[in-house]
């Protein structure tokens, strides 16, 4: 085991027995817990381990946020080029909104996201040979930045900053996952429920269905949220009888038609209900028949159809 590992492994030790000894405190203190993995991972670049430790401790224990800012904005100014950065001003942003200053909060995570780190040290995931930590995956950074950033102006009724940073997550940040699909799919499903609560503000339910019905059967995603959403909205303006008979319909008229891409066609399944059309990637010796089955059966379709 090299010597990045063993710091690591240490590191990671540390964090753990702090939180089996705070493990019994009330749930206010826990709040800042998670500042620990921060603060100890920090002193990879320290020399001063077991004091910064020790002023943690006793942060926590005082639910002392004050002590807490301080003791980031210090490491803030002491390893600036550093790709904790963007972990440190994320976990001030929370402790500047619990304070109500939001504005603060606001520049820390901007901060955050536009911040390329200098240090290769936890760049690379092949360093990291024992896994004490994962790779930080800048790019999933940034679209969770944009997301939060984009909750604090829609609490603020800012709703112009806050499309335009939810359209950041969705668009020039979103995380790609290394092309997985699953991993794309969840996180576009985790989008369209923020769109859809962006859309429910300015009071366009129809966008918010949009939204919704997009991703809502996607079982990588938090389908079950986004399907009670779905239901919620709908029955605002549907009877139960009226939804039934619509997702029917759908069903009925369920189509599989030839698409072509750049490079071969490809069969796609069109699934129409509420005026829009979800397209499914179809398999080449399915029929509809098939499909029909597959959504009648789908958990999603139930818990619309459920009382």
């Amino acid at each position: 085991m090299g010597k990045i590992c063993k710091r690591q492994t240490l590191i990671v030790q540390q964090h753990f027995n702090l939180l089996k000894a705070f493990k019994k405190t009330e749930m206010e203190k826990t709040k800042w817990i998670s500042l620990i993995f921060l603060l100890i991972a920090c002193n990879v670049f320290s020399q001063n381990m077991p004091e910064l430790i020790e002023n943690v401790k006793q942060s926590v224990c005082e639910n002392d946020t004050t002590k807490i800012v301080s003791l980031l904005e210090k490491f803030e100014k002491e390893h600036p080029r550093g790709s904790l950065i963007i972990r440190s001003n994320r976990a001030l942003a929370k402790i500047y909104l619990k304070r109500g200053q939001t504005q603060k909060a606001i520049e820390k995570l901007t901060y955050a996201l536009n911040y390329v780190p200098e240090d290769k040290e936890y760049y690379y995931r092949e360093l990291d040979s024992c896994k004490a930590f994962l790779d930080f995956r800048f790019g999933n950074y940034k679209s969770d930045i944009c997301v939060e950033i984009s909750d604090i102006f829609l609490q603020e009724k800012d709703f112009e900053n806050a499309l335009i940073y939810l359209n950041f997550a969705d668009n020039e940040h979103f995380p790609y996952q290394g092309g997985c699909l699953n991993g794309i799919l969840m996180y576009k499903s985790y989008l369209s429920q923020k769109f859809a609560d962006y859309y429910l503000q300015i009071g366009d339910t129809a966008k918010a269905t949009t939204s919704l019905l997009d991703y809502f059967m996607e079982k990588d995603g938090d389908y079950i949220l986004l399907t009670k959403k779905l239901k919620e909205i709908l029955l605002k303006k549907y009877t139960k009888e009226e939804i039934s008979n619509e997702i029917k319909k759908g069903i009925d008229n369920l189509k599989i038609v030839a698409e072509r891409t750049k490079t071969n066609p490809i069969k796609v399944v069109r699934f129409t209900i509420f005026n829009h059309t979800i397209n499914k990637s179809a398999y080449q010796n399915k029929k509809l028949k098939y499909y029909r089955t597959q959504l009648t059966n789908d958990e999603s379709i139930k818990i619309l159809l459920s009382e």
